[in-house]
């Protein structure tokens, strides 16, 4: 089994488990079905009457995630509006009990700030990390889980070389937008790591159920 932590393409492949981002204002809940995340961008804070939505994500059936949210130095809103909005799913992650997706550009020592704080029992886990290995480090030193996209296929990308230091640390795949399958996500870090594609699926299957100790999801499954 394949597990594709963040995806906006809401098409289920037999062998992928796969977590369909619900950006609200934009996605209908309605045409999707399966596990779904669910938050307002922070691209969008300024956009939505934001407080509210997050108020209603109580409803959505098939939630296991909260988020994507978060913050972003060169988008809509100020850093205290964003900061608001980002707190209030902070909050919905601790009542809910779902595990925080966040999104961060050009604010990851707010975010460390702000977990520091918090102090929160559920998992926050960045996104489609593009960082250099010494923020990646420090990520993980706080407690921060991390997803890596396409980015990866990048020769010189930051994420690349993130990738190749955490060959003994967790991480989560995933495709996002990005138009790839999350096989070639797989293959290219079972490349990148020099490990075998078996011994990478179960690596990522056993992340993943540390980080949803409570989904009904058979192990032997997702390990095969």
């Amino acid at each position: 089994m394949y597990f594709d932590f963040h995806t906006h393409n809401k098409v289920r492949r037999k062998g992928v488990f796969s977590i369909v981002n619900i950006r609200a204002g934009y996605d209908d809940l309605e045409e999707i079905n399966g596990p779904v995340s669910f938050g307002v961008h922070p691209w969008d804070t300024t956009r939505l009457n934001s407080i509210k939505v997050i108020d209603e994500v109580t409803n959505i059936k098939d939630l296991i995630t909260i988020g994507e949210c978060g913050l972003d130095k060169y988008k809509s809103g100020s850093l205290s509006e964003q900061t608001e909005l980002f707190i209030k799913h902070v909050h919905c992650s601790e009542q809910l009990h779902k595990p925080l997706i966040i999104h961060c550009v050009g604010r990851y020592n707010e975010i460390i700030n702000l977990k520091k704080q918090i102090n929160p029992t559920q998992p926050w886990i960045i996104h489609g990390f593009n960082g250099h290995p010494q923020l990646a480090e420090q990520l993980i030193r706080n407690g921060f889980l991390l997803s890596f996209g396409s980015a990866i296929f990048i020769g010189k990308s930051k994420a690349r070389k993130s990738l190749i230091m955490m060959r003994d640390e967790p991480f989560f795949l995933e495709t996002d937008d990005s138009g790839f399958a999350i096989e070639k996500l797989y293959s290219q870090v079972s490349e990148l790591q020099f490990i075998e594609i078996n011994h990478l699926k179960n690596k990522i299957a056993t992340t993943f159920f540390k980080t949803f100790p409570g989904m009904e999801f058979p192990r032997s499954q997702a390990t095969c």
